[in-house]
């Protein structure tokens, strides 16, 4: 399923602009997109790409592409990418790949249509997105309800945080914003959060984590005991330095765990 808001030549290649900011497209299909050696569903997948996932085009074959998703279908072309777009490398030791361009949209493109779903709710009168961010909307089930969420990172004049639409199992959908009052004990500053990740269903957040050191736990949880979400939660980065933690729902409050 792919994410919304609201030929024939001589040439078997047609050349786009490199290093052009039109260039970058966003991941829209919401279980990501396979990168392959060639443009061909029978070649080999050298990689995958997350929804919400920055790409760098670089040239847009004439090869056709046509895929039923949902029952409709969508038209397309293959499309030659750079497997890497700091700070991620999809396909490790290989520098380009292949992927259907019915799953991508102009990065321009996408953000005007989440600047308008988020113009929907009061909830985001006074935020923006922090564009720089790779990824800067992240899918998945935030609040343990069974239902697909948005995870946007978002900024006012003091500080960046997240801010989530929340989907219902029923169709509808609440707007909640991490802030001072739903957030336990932590500081309300995701700026670390340059590299951001979502951390896959019931994976061990505590006690014990061997990718950090001088661990930093903002809520009150037994030292032994361990906490498995049996949802997603996020997990950020630092670029410049080794902090990082995880931030996730839990008894009606955000918490972080972080460390070195």
């Amino acid at each position: 399923m792919t994410f919304n808001f609201s030929g024939n030549n001589n040439s078997n290649i047609i050349q786009v602009e490199n290093k052009s900011s039109d260039n970058i497209y966003i991941v829209t299909s919401e279980s990501g997109i396979i990168i392959r050696e060639k443009p061909s569903l029978g070649s080999k997948r050298i990689g995958a790409i997350p929804f919400g996932s920055k790409i760098n085009v670089l040239e847009k074959t004439n090869k056709e592409l046509i895929i039923k998703d949902n029952g409709k279908e969508i038209n397309g072309n293959w499309v030659k990418i750079k497997t890497y777009n700091h700070p991620y490398y999809y396909s490790e030791g290989i520098e380009f790949g292949y992927v259907f361009n019915g799953f991508i949209k102009e990065e321009s493109e996408f953000i005007l249509e989440l600047k308008d779903k988020m113009q929907e709710y009061p909830e985001f009168k006074n935020y923006e997105i922090v564009k720089n961010n790779n990824p800067f909307v992240l899918n998945g089930d935030f609040f343990g309800d069974g239902a697909k969420d948005l995870a946007i990172k978002i900024k006012d004049s003091t500080s960046m945080t997240f801010g989530f639409v929340d989907n219902k199992i029923n169709g509808k959908e609440r707007i909640v914003v991490i802030n001072n009052e739903n957030l336990s004990g932590g500081n309300l500053d995701f700026g670390w959060t340059e590299q951001l990740e979502k951390v896959s269903k019931n994976k061990n957040l505590w006690p014990k984590n061997e990718d950090m050191s001088n661990i930093n736990v903002n809520f009150k949880y037994p030292i032994n005991k361990k906490l498995v979400l049996g949802y997603n939660s996020l997990f950020g980065h630092n670029l410049e330095s080794c902090g990082g933690g995880y931030i996730f729902w839990y008894n009606n409050k955000f918490h972080t765990i972080t460390g070195d």
